[in-house]
């Protein structure tokens, strides 16, 4: 900038071309000036300098729109550009003032200072958007967790080849089933093969890993499945879009060659199996739908799928049909007979140290899992094959039961018909699924992975994350979000600003929806009854959650973030927060839009889903409208308002006999009653509880919630012999390792 401005100075002093003079200082310091400009301009809106949501409306067509509200300042702005514009001219062309330009070059000093930050920040902001929204992130941090900042980095992948891969997800099948001396003869056969390969001792469990789909991804691709400060349901985030930037294991293999196959007894259309599969390169996902045909027997099934004897018999075909085809392949395949209720496959024997369902399930699968390696083994292929049996996650409802209490529970993970042998005591988790298995198939890539460390690796172990850390789980959510996921906005496509894809699926801007609840594939029908769409966006229209939620949750969720900007898809029923003035007597659904602080207003309403098309020409103007405080405005929603009768109560809580009885319980997909044992100062057990089955005409507001692992009661009557008190409100937590135990916080435990 000095050079400029010496440069003008010398042209316009001792040269007499004024018009080149003119030409050269209006080409240099008028786009200072237009920059000067638009970082005013930016800091006039938003009290910061460039930014995201600066370059979003930086557009014709937000210009066009903006002209009527804001045709003073867009005046001002002409006027101050036609000024400078006569400023160049007269000490150029005119020379009025010798000295005015030793001012120019005296002035360049300075600008350049200020300009220094801001002509950077520009330059990311603009040419550099994938990393902008992250600035604020201190990405240095991430070592310090023990996290991999290179797996932030865009790479082109490589990987060569390697062995063959049969990845075995075991549901449910955690290591204390392994334990002679709690369950004797439980899995003789897979311990034998566990002996003759590497089994790896110490892998725990983490956040964000608890869950089937959660399992898959997290030992895929080397990140738990979480995504920012969400709403959405586990079950519901890989089918609604996110999460697909990230590197997974299945890429490497594509890259290096392989065919991959999928295959598993239950639908791939619950929780995104489908779509995840899919967008990491398996050549053929088969569940249920695809399999049902080929069983000799179609009436023979479980209310999940396919039994897993006729899975390994599919599988058995399956990978002799691949190593047929002399190339490379990934066979997947994930068991379902443990899941909750276990339901083993008739073919097997029984367990008959304990007669339990779930014991005789795992046996079942002892035994299915070792007859099929027995078949695979003796193809030729099965030489240039590793074979990796691995928990999808620990066990859920029956570890009150028949595990003893204070076992300290691992997953499993062993690799079978690899080099090396024995036990490796190594600790780690579902993140360092991925990096060992690539590195015991013999590929060489140059991937990274957010979490996951090579276990096999012989240099001593890198810092322990520690996934339970509030910061380092905030961390992942921000990196998987911002570096992991496609940005979609409500005002990206100018179109339409919302319509029903298809019978599966809505378009809300240019992100697309699955319709689907916890993840089940939900009909557009239950969005008249028991089923909405919320979304959260930016002030900019950016979509920062979107998901289908249960109706009798919107008291809840709508606290979770309410400054910011909800769009709300509902069924035309009464709501919560004053929501109810855009209630319409007809059956069908309606369109919120609005903030709380701001205004809130109808996008109109439809008879259902299918009929929904809101054109989105004037999407900045709506989302501009919703930042304008209304002269009435609506209450801010607040928790402990929800039960504002005396007589009101969420839940009961008798010290005597130390029962909690919540009548209902809003889950994601739908509601229960339920009851609590208090088992220690701060610690409750789910002992019972049973699905309500009501037809729903409001939100009911009164009643307990429960998102994401958290138990929230508004309202509990504590009863003390003829003694009873009212407080409000109650949180509890389910705690990871033990499901279905809930840890009330450290301030309500003298509440009770």
């Amino acid at each position: 900038m000095l050079l400029s401005s010496f440069a003008i100075f010398t042209l316009s002093s001792k040269h007499q071309q004024k018009n080149i003079a003119f030409l050269l200082a209006l080409s240099l310091l008028l786009p200072i000036f237009v920059f000067e400009l638009m970082r005013f301009v930016s800091f006039y809106f938003q009290g910061e300098g460039f930014n995201a949501r600066f370059f979003f409306h930086l557009s014709w067509n937000s210009l066009l729109e903006a002209g009527a509200a804001y045709l003073l300042l867009i005046t001002a702005v002409i006027f101050l550009l036609s000024l400078f514009v006569v400023l160049i001219y007269q000490c150029t062309i005119r020379k009025i003032g010798k000295k005015i330009p030793y001012y120019f070059a005296i002035s360049a000093l300075p600008l350049c200072l200020l300009l220094n930050f801001a002509l950077k920040e520009f330059v990311l902001l603009q040419f550099f958007p994938f990393g902008i929204a992250n600035t604020s992130f201190d990405i240095s941090k991430l070592q310090e967790m023990g996290l991999n900042p290179t797996a932030l980095e865009k790479v082109e992948l490589q990987a060569s080849s390697g062995k063959n891969l049969v990845f075995i997800y075991l549901e449910s099948l955690e290591n204390i089933y392994l334990e002679e001396e709690i369950f004797p003869g439980l899995t003789p056969n897979i311990q034998q093969l566990a002996n003759n390969g590497l089994r790896f001792t110490d892998i725990q469990q983490t956040p964000g890993t608890e869950w089937t789909i959660a399992g898959i991804f997290a030992s895929q691709c080397g990140t738990p499945l979480v995504y920012g400060n969400s709403i959405i349901s586990g079950n519901d985030i890989i089918q609604n879009g996110y999460l697909k930037h990230a590197v997974c294991l299945s890429d490497l293999l594509h890259q290096a060659g392989y065919k991959q196959y999928y295959i598993g007894g239950a639908s791939v259309r619950f929780a995104g199996k489908s779509d995840f599969y899919k967008n990491h390169h398996y050549d053929q996902v088969l569940g249920y739908d695809e399999l049902i045909n080929e069983l000799p027997d179609k009436t023979y099934k479980t209310g999940w799928g396919l039994y897993d004897d006729s899975l390994f018999t599919l599988s058995v075909q399956t990978f002799e049909r691949l190593a047929k085809e002399e190339q490379l392949f990934n066979l997947t395949i994930l068991t379902i007979d443990t899941h909750q209720p276990a339901k083993p496959s008739h073919s097997c024997s029984n367990y008959s140290a304990l007669q339990n369902k779930t014991l005789d399930a795992v046996h079942c699968t002892d035994q299915l899992v070792n007859n099929f390696i027995k078949r695979i083994s003796k193809h030729p292929a099965f030489k240039n094959t590793i074979v990796v049996l691995f928990s999808d996650h620990l066990a859920m409802m029956s570890r009150q039961k028949i595990f003893p209490p204070e076992y300290h529970r691992k997953l499993f993970f062993a690799l079978l018909n690899g080099d090396k042998k024995g036990l490796n005591t190594r600790q780690g988790s579902h993140m360092d699924i991925v990096p060992t298995t690539l590195a015991a198939l013999g590929i060489k890539h140059n991937a990274a992975f957010l979490a996951g460390n090579n276990l096999l690796a012989t240099e001593p172990q890198k810092t322990l994350v520690d996934f339970k850390n509030a910061e380092v789980q905030q961390a992942i959510r921000h990196v998987n979000k911002n570096f992991f996921s496609k940005d979609y906005s409500l005002c990206q496509d100018n179109q339409l600003l919302l319509k029903m894809e298809n019978s599966k699926s809505l378009r809300i801007g240019n992100q697309i929806l699955s319709l689907s609840s916890a993840g089940i594939p939900a009909t557009p029908q239950r969005y008249t009854k028991d089923l909405a769409i919320l979304a959260y966006l930016d002030d900019s229209g950016k979509i920062e959650n979107a998901s289908s939620v249960h109706f009798n949750s919107l008291p809840y969720l709508l606290t979770r973030s309410k400054d910011s900007i909800f769009l709300l898809i509902t069924p035309n029923k009464e709501l919560p927060y004053g929501l109810d003035n855009f209630t319409v007597s007809e059956h069908g659904i309606k369109v919120l839009i609005g903030k709380f602080n701001g205004s809130i207003f109808s996008l109109g309403k439809f008879k259902n889903l299918h009929q929904l098309q809101i054109p989105g020409e004037n999407c900045h103007a709506i989302l501009q409208k919703t930042k304008i405080p209304t002269r009435k405005n609506h209450p801010q929603p607040k928790l402990d308002s929800l039960c504002i009768e005396k007589n009101q109560f969420a839940a009961h809580y008798d010290r005597k006999n130390k029962h909690l009885i919540i009548p209902k319980v809003a889950l994601p997909d739908g509601l229960i009653s339920s009851t609590l044992v208090k088992e220690s100062e701060k610690y409750f057990s789910l002992h019972s509880f049973s699905p309500i089955k009501e037809e729903i005409t409001k939100a009911d507001n009164c009643i307990a919630y429960y998102v994401n692992n958290l138990l929230y009661i508004p309202s509990l009557l504590i009863k003390d012999g003829d003694n009873e008190k009212k407080i409000a409100p109650l949180e509890m937590k389910m705690i990871l390792k033990h499901s279905y135990i809930f840890e009330i916080r450290k301030q309500d435990i003298d509440k009770l």
